[in-house]
């Protein structure tokens, strides 16, 4: 029976007959220096856009759901 290294035999069998590289070493952690981010008005910009968005899309939804209540139940 085909065991593997750690005497597992997965069902079904995987895809990929071995692990894709990640280009980083498994225990390599992102931001775990002490520097601070820079809050650039690139930053403070995209996050506006994305709460104006966020709002939009919210305000959009409601109408939707509204609507369809209206049309389903009178």
């Amino acid at each position: 029976m085909g065991a593997g290294r750690g005497g597992r035999v997965r069902r079904p069998r995987p895809l990929l007959r071995k692990r894709l590289p990640s280009g980083r070493g498994a225990s390599e952690q992102p931001n775990t220096t002490d520097e601070t981010a820079r809050l650039t008005p690139v930053f403070w910009a995209l996050l506006l856009a994305t709460a104006v968005a966020t709002g939009l899309l919210g305000s959009a939804l409601m109408f939707l759901l509204t609507t369809v209540e209206h049309l389903a139940f009178g």
